[in-house]
């Protein structure tokens, strides 16, 4: 809606979601209740907590600009619940139950598929789910150093996946997952940090190892072409991390020059120049720096890579 891609009337469509946001099941009332689902009346409540609080701020977003601030506020302060999951003592989002204590024992590598608190995951994955807030939970979990801390353990753990793991888990580096969906976004979470590189750098890792042209040539399976989404997007230079905020985080572009169509005959062209780290970007001669816009791209003309050693 947002975007303009299509033309049913925003209210009604507002109607709709805050319907499904306030339902009484799928554990949505006990998210309500509680402020996170608990483990011992809902599976899967870690997975299910945290992107609930994503799809509400999702709402959030349609009720503001739709002027309804009565919404907005009551949905922008449920996308925070998100946080209630987080345990500072392990670094994981964490299991907890309805007394309000945390699920023991705990486990981060252990996978059970339908039977615990994570999706086809476990919580070296999952605790990477705040799409929505990236700058504020940075903030939330102590800073920038911490943060990347615990990425750069995500990528390079030797630790082993335990219990009954799902075939969808799959594309394995460190306990990174690059065949399922939970995982694809956070490469580009190095990008709102001072180590680009680093998210440079695993980017070109998984472009390079998780895509063949063979029959079995992706790490995972297809959902819907996300595999194939993820590396289009990134081989561009650009990755929808919050695919609802509209903005794209700039990362680093494969090609030489790829031109694409997008509206009313424009077209948009982009340009590597050099190899190595991005150095600079512009947009039609305007300097960018970690993200480009839905419209920006719909606009058309020249996205430019300076690339240095």
């Amino acid at each position: 809606y947002l975007k303009g891609l299509t033309d049913i009337d925003g209210h009604e469509l507002l109607a709709a979601v805050k319907t499904s946001a306030m339902q009484d099941k799928f554990g949505i009332d006990l998210y309500r209740e509680y402020q996170y689902i608990p483990s011992d009346k809902e599976v899967e409540a870690v997975s299910k907590t945290l992107e609930y609080a994503f799809d509400d701020w999702a709402i959030a977003q349609l009720a503001k600009h739709l002027g309804e601030e009565k919404d907005y506020q009551r949905f922008i302060k449920r996308s925070g619940y998100y946080r209630n999951l987080y345990d500072h003592s392990s670094g994981f989002m964490r299991g907890k139950l309805s007394d309000g204590s945390w699920v023991t024992p705990f486990n981060p590598s252990q996978v059970e598929h339908r039977k615990n608190d994570y999706t086809e995951a476990n919580a070296w994955q999952y605790t990477w789910f705040f799409l929505h807030d990236i700058s504020g939970f940075i903030e939330f979990i102590g800073g920038e150093e911490k943060f990347v801390s615990q990425l750069d353990e995500l990528f390079t753990t030797e630790v082993k996946m335990q219990g009954d793991v799902s075939s969808d888990i799959s594309g394995l580096i460190g306990q990174y997952v690059h065949g399922n969906e939970p995982c694809h976004h956070i490469a580009y979470l190095y990008f709102y940090t001072s180590q680009k590189r680093k998210g440079e750098d695993w980017i070109k890792t998984i472009r390079n190892t998780m895509y063949k042209a063979n029959i079995d040539g992706l790490a995972g399976n297809d959902d819907v072409g996300q595999m194939s989404s993820w590396y289009v997007m990134s081989a561009l230079g650009f990755y929808p991390v919050n695919p609802a905020s509209g903005e794209f985080v700039l990362g680093t572009p494969l090609f030489e020059e790829v031109t694409m169509q997008v509206a009313n005959g424009k077209s948009l062209t982009i340009k590597r120049h050099g190899d190595g780290y991005v150095s600079n970007i512009t947009l039609n001669g305007k300097k960018l720096d970690l993200s480009i816009s839905y419209q920006q791209i719909m606009q058309g003309g020249e996205l430019i890579f300076t690339l240095e050693p």
